[in-house]
């Protein structure tokens, strides 16, 4: 089964981000998992680009302390057996996984599946960035990690009827 990731964290030019939010989605879409951490572990350290583009998605009704959110995590993905973990930023989201999720599940692969509008090659980045971008809406904003997982999917799931899919799973071994 394929899981769609992506975080929300602190600032993309900070040697060590904290993570801020976390969403995963599952391939048939059937299933997902959020979570925000408390304010306490973060907001010293969030940039200026942060405060005004995330800090505000933020609803406060999912909020875990790390120990709380290591678990729930850990019972969600062991209910859906064998996964690989989908995302378009495996330096940070997978990143930020790999962290949570200490020790490494073995139903997990250990390695991402890179996915991004760049993916399929540049014939195709147009027409799969324009798809996952029409994900979002005012209620369903970009940089909220729940939504933005989402969008990654529905792209993968328009991203597969075309003829350069095949060719590029067969690449990375899918």
């Amino acid at each position: 089964m394929l899981i769609f990731l992506d975080t929300e964290f602190t600032g993309l030019d900070q040697r060590s981000p904290s993570l801020i939010s976390i969403g995963l989605v599952t391939e048939d879409g059937g299933r997902e998992f959020y979570a925000e951490l408390p304010e306490s572990d973060y907001l010293a350290c969030c940039d200026p680009w942060v405060f005004k583009h995330i800090l505000a998605l933020l609803d406060g009704h999912h909020t875990l302390p790390p120990g709380e959110l290591k678990m729930r995590l850990q019972n969600w993905i062991s209910e859906l057996g064998n996964v690989r973990i989908v995302t378009d930023s495996p330096e940070c989201d997978f990143t930020f996984l790999r962290g949570i999720l200490d020790p490494w599940p073995a139903s997990v692969a250990p390695v991402p599946l890179r996915f991004d509008s760049y993916s399929l090659g540049s014939d195709y980045q147009a027409q799969l960035g324009e798809h996952k971008h029409a994900y979002f809406g005012p209620d369903r904003p970009p940089h909220h990690a729940l939504h933005d997982a989402k969008a990654l999917r529905q792209m993968w799931v328009m991203a597969k009827h075309l003829p350069a899919f095949q060719a590029w799973a067969a690449r990375v071994g899918l």
